[in-house]
This record gives C-alpha cells, structure tokens and sequence, in this order.
C-alpha cells in the first residue's frame, strides 16, 4: 500500500487516510453489489461526484491493490479488497449508530 507522506509512520493512519474517503468507500460498496465496474459505470451510479474525484478514488484502490482492473478495462475486489469488506461494514455500522444517538 502506498502511505502517505504527510502522516505520521503509524501504518493505522496510513490505512484509514486512503482507504476511508467517502468516494472511496463508494466505490467498494458499489464493486461488492455488482462485482465488477468500468469508470463509465462508476461514473453513472456516483451522482454528485465529479467524474475527477470519481476516477481519482479508483485509480487510489486501484494503486493500493485494493481493487483491480482487468483486460476488458473492469474493476473488481482483489483479495486483500473483499477481506476489507467485514471491517467496513463494522464501521458503517458504528457510524450509523452514532447518528441515531
């Protein structure tokens, strides 16, 4: 995975820095519904998000190996993408809780 250079060696901030944007998590939540997406695709079920900041969060899954791209220009989970998914869903749902309370 790639870290970023502004945050401190503390591999968890590095993590959580990159994968945790919300286009990003967009991107994986709309990769598990469907298995498998072009940017096109991204682009057309990501309303809101301009195409930029769209392409930007997959081309970071992307590099971070956390999503890969296929010779028919696809994008799906790699293994390390879907083993993120049961931590994700977790904090969804400790996110959602602190909102109704």
């Amino acid at each position: 995975m790639v870290t970023a250079p502004n945050l401190s060696k503390c591999p968890i901030r590095n993590v959580l820095s990159r994968i945790c944007r919300p286009d990003t998590l967009w991107v994986l939540h709309l990769l598990e519904a469907h298995g498998e997406a072009t940017l096109h695709d991204f682009g057309k079920w990501m309303e809101g998000v301009s195409y930029e900041d769209m392409e930007n969060a997959v081309r970071s899954l992307a590099e971070d190996r956390i999503i890969g791209l296929d010779t028919r220009g696809k994008y799906s989970l790699t293994d390390t993408g879907r083993s993120f998914l049961p931590p994700m869903r977790a904090l969804e749902k400790w996110c959602e809780k602190q909102i109704e309370e």
